[in-house]
């Protein structure tokens, strides 16, 4: 199912919930804030350069790895939220 989801994911799902659910700019801020604080070794100079995505990215096998696009960090549904993968699955199977 993970293999699945991510091969879904890669070449349909991530730029449909990009566009569906995009993230706003106050969410990326505040995102790049949230990092700062969870990240010990962070200083308010490294933010610029520091990516802000909203989830982190696990290869599903170590046979199948397909890097996520740019679209992947753009939404406001990350990857390993439940409902957007209950919904993907959905429309996998329809």
């Amino acid at each position: 199912m993970d293999v699945v989801l991510e091969v879904f994911d890669t070449f349909i799902f991530d730029r449909l919930y990009a566009s569906v659910l995009p993230l706003t700019p106050a969410q990326r801020a505040w995102s790049a804030v949230d990092s700062l604080i969870t990240e010990p070794n962070a200083t308010w100079a490294s933010m610029r350069e520091m990516p802000t995505p909203a989830y982190s990215f696990k290869a599903a096998s170590q046979y199948l790895s397909l890097e996520p696009s740019s679209f992947a960090y753009m939404s406001q549904m990350p990857r390993d939220n439940a409902v957007r993968q209950a919904i993907s699955l959905f429309l996998i199977t329809w």
